[in-house]
């Protein structure tokens, strides 16, 4: 599957926007931390952390408990 993205596009902007990038990448790593995990996937929700593809499901059933309801299409 094509994601529609243009590698030279891409690659112009890692370069011109290098710091912002650099700074977001660091602030990500430091919520994974902060949430108990070093991986990815990774959800944090209402300060539980679920680690793994296998936790996605999960995690939704918790948001659910908390009020979350599903949008129809």
């Amino acid at each position: 599957m094509r994601a529609g993205l243009d590698l030279s596009e891409l690659d112009a902007e890692a370069i011109a926007d290098a710091e912002a990038l650099d700074a977001e990448i660091h602030a990500n790593q430091a919520a994974l931390e902060a949430g108990g995990h070093w991986g990815v996937p990774t959800l944090v929700f209402d300060g539980e952390p679920f680690f793994g593809q296998d936790r996605i499901e999960m995690v939704l059933w918790r948001m659910q408990q908390k009020g979350l309801e599903k949008r129809s299409a």
